[in-house]
C-alpha cells in the first residue's frame, strides 16, 4: 500500500481450528498457539535487536477464536505516530494488529514495536513446528 501499511494474509490458518493459546494480555511479549492439526504457530519480536515489542491490546475474547474454523487470520502493521510513542522510548514505533475471525467473532491483538529506527519493529507471526506429545 502506498501509506506504508502492509498487509499479510495467513491463508495456511484459513479454516482450520486453534486449540490452545498461550496467555495474551498487555505487556506480553510471546504467545503460542496450538491447532488440532498440532501445529505450533509462534507470535514474537526476534531477539537481538534493541528494540521493544509487546502486546498493547486486545480487542474481542480470545475464546471466540479457539475451537472453531479461522474466517479471516491476516496482520497489518504500519507506522505509529509520533504521539503514540510512549514518553521516554525511541522516535521510531510500529502497530502490528493480528486479526483473527471465527463465526464466533473476532480478536485483535495489537502490538507495539519501538527502536531507534535502524531495526525492523515488526511482529513475527510463523508456524514453528509440530507438538508431538499430542495424539493427532
Amino acid at each position: 500500500m502506498t501509506d506504508g501499511t502492509e498487509v499479510t494474509v495467513f491463508s495456511d490458518l484459513i479454516g482450520k481450528s486453534i486449540s490452545v493459546i498461550s496467555t495474551v494480555v498487555p505487556g506480553t511479549e510471546v504467545i503460542f498457539f496450538t491447532l488440532y492439526d498440532n501445529s505450533i504457530w509462534k507470535m514474537w519480536y526476534e531477539d537481538g535487536a534493541p528494540v521493544a515489542a509487546t502486546v498493547a491490546e486486545v480487542v474481542g475474547d480470545i475464546k471466540d477464536i479457539m475451537d472453531s474454523a479461522l474466517l479471516e487470520a491476516e496482520s497489518i502493521s504500519q507506522k505509529a505516530k509520533p504521539e503514540d510513542i510512549p514518553e521516554g522510548y525511541d522516535p521510531s514505533a510500529t502497530w502490528t494488529f493480528y486479526k483473527f475471525r471465527t463465526r464466533k467473532g473476532s480478536v485483535v491483538i495489537r502490538w507495539l514495536g519501538i527502536s531507534n529506527g535502524w531495526y525492523s519493529e515488526k511482529v513475527n507471526f510463523m508456524r514453528i513446528g509440530v507438538d508431538a506429545s499430542r495424539p493427532s
